[in-house]
């Protein structure tokens, strides 16, 4: 992740503006294919187009990214944000907010921590957002 050039940072910037506008302007359709794919079908949206489209999106942000801070680092910063937002949040907003800040917070923390106890950086991401989904769960669980 430190060794990344700054052609890669600026690609990683363009990939992550394209994915940004296109939820954007996809959120909706999303949203409705989501928990109902048949309905959404059947109202008119195009759910093989925006299926498709969002599996592109998905394939083409693992590829560069797994290329450029590694598919370990990658896999943890698609998986555990979100399954620790799911645990938190009571709807597909928040599930989508609370996933991005908890990636934001775990990536910061994580380079924070490689940094100052001379760790490798995926490592250190990795183990804080498990650290983070742990926490989450448990506290859920003593709440409940």
């Amino acid at each position: 992740i430190v060794a990344i050039t700054n052609s890669e940072v600026f690609l990683l910037i363009i990939l992550a503006f394209i994915i940004f506008i296109s939820m954007i302007i996809l959120y909706k359709p999303i949203f409705y294919i989501i928990f109902d794919e048949i309905g959404a079908s059947v109202s008119g949206i195009r759910t093989n187009m925006i299926n498709f489209i969002f599996m592109l999106l998905t394939a083409i942000c693992i590829s560069i990214s797994a290329k450029i801070i590694g598919a370990f680092v990658v896999s943890s910063i698609l998986v555990l944000p979100v399954a620790a937002a799911l645990q938190i949040s009571n709807s597909y907003k928040n599930n989508l907010l609370f996933s991005i800040l908890l990636a934001i917070v775990s990536n910061i923390l994580g380079l924070f921590l490689s940094y100052y106890f001379d760790l490798k950086p995926g490592g250190s991401i990795v183990l804080v957002s498990l650290i983070i989904f742990f926490l989450i769960t448990i506290i859920k669980k003593i709440i409940k």
